[in-house]
């Protein structure tokens, strides 16, 4: 027969091992809620505002690049053809032609900013199609587009990339939209989808949208899924780009490096896309539809 204190013991071991049992169920469930956070292309586009932004109406949209979809590889809105090195390589993507770019394929991607009508600062919207041998958690930069200047160290510019950091050993991958002006470094105001082998799948068609207003507020999509808004910690005004390099790369960064590593369309916009908008092109199936 146990006595008093040892059944009192035995009762405070119960229930801690009860309480332990419980909060060990509750932290299961948390985790799980959050690994479905984001959903894979989701047919229902969350469209919630993450930040305050200026007035989106389509009627202002003004397109400024669209690629044309046909193995010449220009901009239809313009008809100026991309400046192109490597291998020529294209496959279809959303039912139109697409270049490959990757290092056995065409290595660079160009088209000339000023030609295109994209200026510093201007409102814009970004749309890229993206077809990928490699799923989201590869570990490796990606660049999707991007269009820099720098001069005597100071650096202007925005880009939209597939990008990693190490966190407690853990590798986190996401697709951002960058944008700064005027920094030394990259003390960059920053949008981000986090994605994983999950989100983003390996030889599927994903679809980025990203929207940038004249104070830098941001938006990105990524098949649907809005981002959530992240800023460095490393200083800096957060200001948009003064001055714009003289080309804007698709798949490719400006130095060659960091290739996108599969088939991409693009198209830029001056003025904001509204939610009707983002959620009819996050789920298109034919490139020719877009606005």
């Amino acid at each position: 027969m146990l006595s008093y204190g040892m059944k009192s013991k035995t009762l405070v071991l119960v229930v801690l091992l009860l309480v332990t049992a419980f909060l060990l169920t509750q932290a299961i469930a948390s985790h799980a809620a959050l690994a479905g956070a984001f959903a894979v292309n989701n047919p229902v586009p969350t469209l919630t505002s993450i930040t305050p932004s200026s007035a989106t109406t389509g009627s202002d949209l003004i397109p400024l690049m669209l690629s044309d979809g046909t193995p010449a590889v220009k901009d239809a809105v313009h008809g100026i053809p991309a400046t192109l090195t490597g291998t020529p390589t294209t496959a279809t993507l959303l039912g139109v032609t697409a270049p490959v770019i990757s290092p056995s394929a065409y290595a660079s991607c160009s088209f000339p900013t000023a030609s295109l009508g994209i200026t510093p600062g201007m409102p814009i919207s970004m749309i890229f199609a993206v077809n990928t041998s490699w799923a989201g958690d590869d570990g490796q930069f990606h660049i999707i587009c991007m269009d820099r200047n720098e001069v005597n160290g100071i650096s202007n510019g925005f880009e939209m990339v597939k990008e990693y950091y190490y966190v407690n050993g853990r590798c986190l991958d996401y697709v951002m939209v960058a944008v700064w002006g005027g920094e030394v470094g990259s003390p960059y105001k920053m949008t981000i989808i986090p994605v994983d082998a999950t989100n983003w799948a390996a030889n599927t068609t994903h679809i980025i949208v990203a929207a940038v207003d004249a104070d830098n507020n941001q938006r990105i999509f990524l098949d649907g899924v809005e981002g959530f808004e992240a800023t460095e910690v490393s200083g800096g005004s957060y200001a948009r780009e003064t001055a714009l390099g003289t080309s804007m790369y698709f798949g490719i960064h400006d130095d060659g490096q960091l290739p996108i590593d599969g088939r991409i369309l693009g198209a830029v916009y001056r003025g904001l896309l509204t939610n009707s908008e983002i959620a009819s092109i996050s789920t298109m199936t034919n490139w020719t539809t877009l606005p």
